[in-house]
């Protein structure tokens, strides 16, 4: 498990997000570019990663936060602050 923190999401031509791919050294001009060939090119930075250093159970978090759901892909934590705090205790910058 992990918490990624994400920049804004950049819409662009298959040209301008080879670009900015090839200049983040994420992948080369011509991947990016072939992939996104023809069509609307979108990408999401990745501002930064931390991966818990302890797993936290799902019964420990519905103890913590007694409305707690778990989500199904990924959850937005700016409005959660609590719950930010509680997951930044098990969580170590990679």
């Amino acid at each position: 498990m992990a918490k990624i923190e994400f920049g804004c999401p950049i819409v662009g031509t298959a040209e301008e997000i080879a670009k900015f791919s090839e200049d983040n050294d994420q992948c080369s001009y011509d991947e990016m570019y072939e992939y996104f060939k023809g069509k609307t090119a979108y990408a999401i930075p990745i501002l930064s990663v931390e991966q818990f250093s302890n797993s936290i159970s799902l019964e420990d978090l519905k103890k913590e936060f007694l409305n707690f759901s778990p989500p199904q892909s990924y959850y937005y934590l700016d409005d959660k602050p609590t719950l930010m705090n509680y997951i930044d205790q098990y969580s170590k910058k990679v």
